[in-house]
């Protein structure tokens, strides 16, 4: 009869001697793997053991609910869920029509017609409005500001900022092209803040005055920072670099061997400095730590919006 196995050498050569013999022995709790090496003692010192869970999270044998919807349960919870979306949309309707709110467009402030002093130079202009409450605003009342068909929910846009440098690092200045860095001198020196979010920040400033009925000298009115902003969220991402007043430094000295944005016409540690509540609130804060750097870095999704300023 024909010998139908392979004809295998009787003398095994380092090409074919096995090197490892692998053993499993399986249990209901443990797993051992054992791996012997020939001309070796075999024992179990060697098996590595693997304890095996039972839970039935991981074995996948939790109980489930698998429901069979037809119309006769589907279409009540539908219309349950609706109803009660369509009453939480009422109550918000009618409290946003309850809002009251007077809205000044001062977009061609330089108007006589719209101004009552209207005064320009070549850095800034200054504009005077009225402003006649028809009813009474009692509790708190939140002073903003709105642009129109400004993009800031652009791609490029969201992404030139550096949150580290934020944070105080004023030398991080990646993902801030093409306002990262600056050559003076021959020297690239970082831009703080960089990016082109800080680049086009909005830097109008408003003050609010009360005119007596008596003719009497007009009133300035305390503005408050409180609750512009998410409380908390200058802590966890906005932070002036240190710097050790003790030794007679300023913000300023922090920021040494850096750069203004090209359109600021001030450095960052003088933003918030020229408030004129700044000594009364501390809420409105100085550098990269100022309320309105802080509102200013956080991008509309409509190119149609409106920013907290005071309260």
């Amino acid at each position: 009869m024909p010998d139908l196995v392979a004809n295998i050498p009787r003398r095994r050569g380092n090409r074919n001697k096995p090197n490892v013999h692998f053993i499993r022995i399986s249990h209901i709790r443990t797993n051992c793997a054992c791996v012997w090496r020939i001309n070796e003692p075999r024992t179990l010192s060697s098996c590595v053991f693997f304890v095996i869970s039972e839970a039935k999270w991981r074995q996948q044998a939790l109980p489930a609910y698998r429901p069979l919807l037809t119309a006769r349960c589907a279409i009540p919870i539908t219309f349950v869920v609706g109803a009660v979306f369509i009453c939480i949309g009422v109550i918000l309707y009618l409290a946003a029509t309850a809002s009251k709110e007077v809205v000044i467009d001062y977009t061609n402030c330089t108007t006589v017609s719209e101004s009552l002093n209207a005064s320009s130079s070549f850095k800034s202009k200054q504009c005077l409005y009225n402003i006649t409450l028809e009813e009474y605003f009692a509790g708190s009342v939140m002073f903003q500001y709105g642009l129109d068909r400004f993009y800031q929910n652009s791609r490029m846009y969201i992404k030139s900022r550096n949150d580290v440098q934020l944070f105080g690092d004023v030398n991080a200045t990646s993902d801030c092209e093409p306002f990262a860095v600056q050559n003076v001198n021959g020297h690239l020196l970082a831009i703080v803040p960089c990016g082109t979010i800080a680049n086009s920040m909005f830097n109008d400033t408003f003050a609010l005055y009360y005119l007596p009925p008596n003719g009497e000298q007009r009133v300035l009115v305390p503005f408050s920072s409180e609750n512009v902003i998410w409380a908390g969220e200058r802590q966890r991402k906005f932070r002036n670099p240190p710097f050790d007043p003790a030794k007679n430094q300023t913000l300023c000295d922090a920021f040494v061997g850096t750069v203004k944005p090209p359109n600021w016409a001030h450095p960052i540690c003088e933003l918030g400095k020229n408030d004129p509540f700044a000594d009364q609130d501390p809420g409105i804060g100085v550098g990269l730590e100022n309320i309105d750097f802080i509102v200013w870095m956080k991008p509309a999704a409509l190119p149609k919006f409106r920013k907290n300023y005071r309260t």
